[in-house]
């Protein structure tokens, strides 16, 4: 059992050591232990030399102590420095394994990356001579390998000879170099997408050939892009082939297109009937038929939504059309969807017992026809003048009758006679330039002077329009003409009273401003301009708070308020002259219409002499006030009716009472 305990000591001890001899540091520790133990072994030789010394009387106890102290001094500092070397020695020895073991690494990985480049020389040096094989092979076409400046590292394929070039022309060349400018700005970005990692297929044309190429990213077993591919192939021939192909498809789309224009241009609607009226076939557009479309075939004509009297003629004109072999022509209306709708119906025999009914929506012809009744009925009866004259421009033609009646003539009567002989004379200038409008332009409107029968002259307003055929040939003109008797007169009433209106504007001593609703003088006479030290040109499109003071544009505001709800406006205040003086001025502003809109009336006057009086009166009542305040005599007012208004102190006081007290007696009382 004692074996046992000191073997595992003895195993401890050397478990110990081993750790201590890994241990840089436990190294150190041990080494200056050592060391101390082995100063102070020399130590304690020394102390007992040296109380030898002193018991044989050389030396005192103090000295003694003095020496063991020294000695443990040296003793520390020698272990300590013993500490510090035997680390740093650690140190260093810990560094040159770490450095060590990371040169191993990088020694490692740096064999690993050369045999991985080897390999890749080696895949890239198999890839190129299978790229070159795959090249030299690819039909119509060919295959390039390119760097990341663009450089032609491979470049094979049959298709280089068809365009006159080769490997040695392109290999080791930039695209600049070995391509011309337009291929190349075709190229390029297609070129760079790739290298970017992005493939591309696009069409480019090249030596008279067009080819389909596609453009991808060449990656490493790492996934980096290395290179980029161009596989061209020349699909010139299966364009042209595409091309023809479209061709015959066009033709065959044009010539179908043609037979169903030709199908579609009988009118509307077709349908096969035997005898008694039963529907064997039909061509029509489902929208068109008053039948749902699977009920026609097999139906009879007697199942439509008409009266019985359409349907026994139909009947009858099926009837005529086979015994006759005569086309038999029938027009009836029918209720649909969109309302009642007229139809036209040709009926031709088509064999013994069958017939081709053809039949055609009329309704607009038929609202057509209504409408040039109207129309006829509207020139007949209007009561303005029109008029038709013929392309040479020399004779009515046609008129309505109130043309006829306005010169004093009946229609027949005025029916083909010379056009001038409707205009006053000395016009006739005017006519010729009047047609020449109308010819190049299509319409003219001119006032002029047209003669009556009697020889009275009279004002009218011509509207000529020149009508003409789809190429442009004059057919003939129409003239609408307006006896303007009753508004030239008007017209004269309108231009006196502006006349006047613009004397009395022009001569107010009052400042005149028309203003638009949104703050712009339109129009101001001479005496609201020069008021304010502006001429009337000046005035004229200006803001209407530039002749406002920044105080009163509270007041500018009110203005058109008041007049935009239709108010009238009044107020005193302060203008602006053009050299920033105030001008005291009373305004008064109201609504009305000029030139056909509502605008803004201000009436401003100037009260420099009023407001000058006014301030006069002020002071003279104020002198007045003072002197009748100030009276040592007893001053009363009483008005007609004997009540008291007005008194000075000295009044009150002779009578006993204060100021406050005599306000409320009355005559009567003193």
């Amino acid at each position: 059992m004692m074996t046992d305990r000191s073997g595992r000591e003895k195993n401890r001890l050397v478990s110990w050591v081993r750790h201590v001899a890994r241990s840089p540091r436990s190294g150190a520790w041990l080494a200056a232990v050592l060391t101390l133990v082995g100063l102070l072994l020399l130590w304690l030789l020394a102390v007992d030399w040296y109380r030898a010394q002193t018991l044989n009387g050389e030396a005192g106890p103090r000295s003694l102590l003095i020496f063991q102290a020294g000695g443990l001094i040296v003793i520390l500092l020698l272990a300590g420095l013993m500490y510090l070397l035997v680390n740093r020695q650690a140190g260093l020895t810990r560094a040159v394994q770490q450095r060590t073991q990371e040169i191993t690494r990088i020694n490692r990985r740096l064999a690993d990356d050369l045999a991985r480049r080897e390999h890749m020389v080696e895949e890239l040096r198999r890839s190129d001579q299978q790229y070159r094989a795959l090249a030299r092979s690819f039909p119509n076409g060919a295959i390039f390998l390119f760097d990341v400046d663009l450089r032609y590292t491979l470049a094979d394929g049959a298709g280089l000879a068809e365009v006159g070039l080769s490997k040695e022309m392109l290999e080791g060349l930039t695209i600049w170099e070995a391509l011309p400018p337009d291929t190349i700005e075709i190229i390029e970005p297609h070129y760079r997408a790739a290298l970017a990692g992005e493939p591309h297929v696009f069409e480019a044309e090249f030596g008279g050939h067009i080819y389909l190429s596609r453009t991808l990213p060449l990656r490493d077993d790492r996934g980096v892009i290395i290179a980029g591919m161009a596989v061209t192939q020349d699909i010139t021939e299966a364009k042209r082939a595409e091309a023809q192909r479209e061709a015959a498809l066009a033709a065959l789309r044009a010539s179908e297109s043609r037979s169903q224009a030709l199908l579609n241009a009988i009118p509307d609607l077709m349908f096969r009937l035997d005898r008694q009226g039963t529907f064997l076939d039909y061509h029509a557009d489902a929208n068109d038929m008053v039948m749902p479309p699977s009920s026609v075939i097999g139906g009879n004509i007697r199942q439509l939504p008409a009266d019985e009297g359409v349907i026994e003629g139909m009947l009858r004109k099926i009837q005529m059309a086979l015994d006759t072999g005569e086309i038999q022509t029938l027009e009836y209306s029918l209720p649909t969807a969109g309302g009642a709708k007229d139809f036209e119906a040709r009926m031709v025999a088509d064999g013994p017992n069958e017939v081709v009914a053809i039949v055609r929506d009329i309704t607009e012809r038929k609202r057509t026809e209504q409408s040039l009744h109207r129309w006829a009925h509207m020139f007949e009866h209007a009561e303005w003048g029109v008029a038709i004259g013929s392309a040479d421009g020399r004779t009515l033609e046609m008129m309505n009758p109130a043309y006829a009646k306005m010169h004093g003539y009946s229609v027949e009567e005025l029916s083909n006679m010379p056009i001038n002989s409707v205009f006053a004379p000395g016009v006739a200038d005017e006519l010729r330039a009047l047609i020449q409008v109308a010819n190049e332009t299509g319409h003219a409107v001119m006032e002029s002077k047209h003669i009556r029968r009697d020889g009275s002259i009279f004002p009218v307003l011509v509207d000529l329009t020149a009508v003409k055929d789809e190429r442009g040939q004059l057919l003939y003109r129409v003239a609408n003409v307006q006896d303007i008797t009753e508004r030239k007169q008007a017209e004269d009433e309108l231009r006196e009273r502006e006349e006047q209106y613009r004397s009395i504007f022009e001569a107010s001593l009052d400042g005149l401003f028309i203003n638009s609703l949104d703050g712009y003088i339109v129009d101001v006479n001479p005496a609201g301009a020069r008021m304010h030290g502006y001429t009337v040109e000046e005035c004229r499109g200006l803001r209407s708070e530039l002749f406002v003071p920044p105080d009163g544009l509270s007041g500018l505001a009110e203005f058109f308020e008041t007049v935009r709800g239709g108010g009238q406006y009044r107020a005193r205040g302060f203008d602006r002259r053009k050299d920033g003086s105030l001008l005291p001025v009373e305004i008064v502003g109201t609504q009305f219409i000029y030139r056909g809109r509502p605008h803004a009336l201000a009436v401003v006057r100037d009260i420099t002499q009023t407001v000058l009086a006014e301030q006069a009166l002020q002071e003279r009542e104020l002198q007045y006030r003072s002197v009748f305040e100030s009276s040592m005599d007893g001053l009363a007012i009483n008005n007609l009716s004997g009540q008291l208004v007005e008194f000075n102190p000295a009044m009150a006081y002779m009578h006993g009472y204060t100021v406050d007290e005599f306000r409320h007696i009355q005559p009567p009382q003193f």
